[in-house]
């Protein structure tokens, strides 16, 4: 964005003469307050490649193709991806529950001290 205002700023400066093709063609923009020069969320080589060529048409329609497959793909292994986690935080959960449990004493465990009165008999 800022690389574009930079140039705006250098065609207003620029004296007019010294313009090249491209430059002549954003002052005649510019001064008609027309915005085609500045790409609003397209490339300027797909918007040419939109016209009749049959050739180009299909190449389109395989890009679009390829990124439906890939858009599917994605989902599929962010999902994979999300199951995977939650088996994961499962399994971690499950062991830290195993180690709280065998942490604490168990009741009916005997005792760990001997009775010196039942080791002298």
């Amino acid at each position: 964005m800022w690389a574009y205002l930079k140039f705006m700023v250098f065609i207003w400066q620029q004296d007019q003469d010294d313009d090249d093709g491209l430059e002549q063609y954003v002052r005649s923009c510019l001064d008609t307050n027309d915005l085609r020069w500045y790409p609003h969320q397209k490339a300027m080589l797909f918007s040419e490649v939109q016209g009749d060529d049959g050739q180009d048409r299909s190449l389109l329609s395989a890009i679009e193709e390829l990124q439906h497959k890939m858009h599917t793909e994605l989902t599929k292994v962010q999902a994979h991806t999300n199951d995977q986690y939650k088996q994961i935080m499962e399994e971690i959960s499950k062991l830290n529950e195993d180690q709280a449990d065998n942490s604490q004493p168990d009741a009916t465990a005997p005792s760990a001290k001997l009775d010196p009165l039942a080791a002298a008999k």
